[in-house]
């Protein structure tokens, strides 16, 4: 990648430039889900040291795959998002194959993102007053207040997800504490050879590669930062290496307090966040962890609604060819 490209910036872009601090947020919050509690009943066959081994690998390659989009990006007006880019590049075939890709993509995961996140709605609502609300009306309102921070922009969205990232480190170093420090060397290393896990790695590879799915994020992020290039990779760089430590620490605290042989009968149960805690309860598991992760988990879905929606925003904003310099 040369390094014209990466430094290039738009000398007539408007708008004041954003932070890295808040790039980075965004793509991790855009990356780190809810789905990663499924990660050690996912990657269970592999175990944790070659889980790490394609974890890693994963990690390089997608972080790879996001300067790629990076490079074509930064060749493109401010503003450009997936359809300029992809009519600049493939021309019109490939630009209706992309639209179609994107937009099954982004409209999926934000229907997912709202379905999920009727719970957060709920929950707070019960915690607090004792209102309940159906879960439609809590989709809705979920949608609603969420969609609104989007539309005021790339800006309000980084402080959104900066305290939302904020409250998922708080939580999730709660939640996994007790876990941390009983953690097994026998557990975590029990000497499986390659030929053991090597069945289980394509399976895992599908799930681990979601888990870092931080490139939907890219042209709203360059656009954010002014199509700075060297604040863009840092921020990819960071947002998507804070992403790797969340799930390691969490791959560490789940492999290192089970034996593997413990997983078929979670995964036979349902393989659910329940079910994990669980057969957990014996391993100094604070009693209260599953109400602390029933918190992380809202923030998480919170803060993926936003990156992704954001992204569906920028696209169809640069498909139709409205002006969307309002939300710097």
């Amino acid at each position: 990648m040369s390094e014209a490209v990466i430094t290039e910036s738009s000398a007539d872009s408007a708008g004041k430039q954003g932070s890295v601090l808040g790039g980075t947020v965004i793509v991790a919050g855009t990356a780190i889900g809810a789905g990663m509690f499924s990660l050690p009943v996912a990657t269970s066959g592999l175990w944790f040291g070659y889980s790490m081994l394609l974890m890693v690998f994963t990690w390089y390659c997608m972080y790879s795959a996001s300067l790629y989009l990076l490079e074509a990006n930064l060749r493109f007006p401010l503003g450009a998002s997936f359809d300029s880019i992809a009519e600049g590049t493939i021309g019109s075939f490939g630009r209706i194959v992309n639209g179609a890709s994107v937009a099954f993509l982004c409209y999926i995961l934000t229907y997912a993102y709202i379905s999920g996140g009727s719970s957060i709605i709920t929950f707070s609502l019960e915690a607090v007053d004792g209102v309940s609300l159906s879960p439609p009306m809590a989709s809705f309102v979920f949608a609603l207040v969420l969609s609104a921070i989007v539309m005021t922009g790339t800006r309000a969205v980084d402080r959104v997800s900066t305290v939302l990232i904020g409250g998922m480190v708080i939580t999730f170093l709660w939640s996994i504490s007790g876990l941390l420090g009983n953690a097994s060397s026998d557990y975590l290393m029990p000497g499986l050879s390659f030929a053991e896990v090597s069945p289980f790695s394509f399976g895992a590879l599908g799930f681990l590669t979601v888990s870092f799915g931080m490139q939907t994020a890219v042209p709203s992020i360059t656009r954010y930062l002014n199509k700075d290039g060297k604040q863009i990779r840092f921020a990819l760089l960071t947002g998507s290496l804070l992403a790797l430590a969340f799930y390691a620490l969490w791959q560490f605290s789940f492999f290192g307090n089970l034996p593997r042989e413990a997983f078929p009968a979670i995964i036979a149960a349902g393989g659910n966040i329940g079910d994990m805690l669980g057969a957990l309860s014996g391993s100094g598991l604070n009693a209260n962890v599953s109400n602390v992760l029933q918190w992380f988990a809202n923030m998480a879905v919170a803060s993926s609604f936003l990156g992704v929606a954001l992204c569906l925003f920028d696209y169809i904003a640069d498909l139709f060819g409205f002006d969307s310099s309002f939300v710097g």
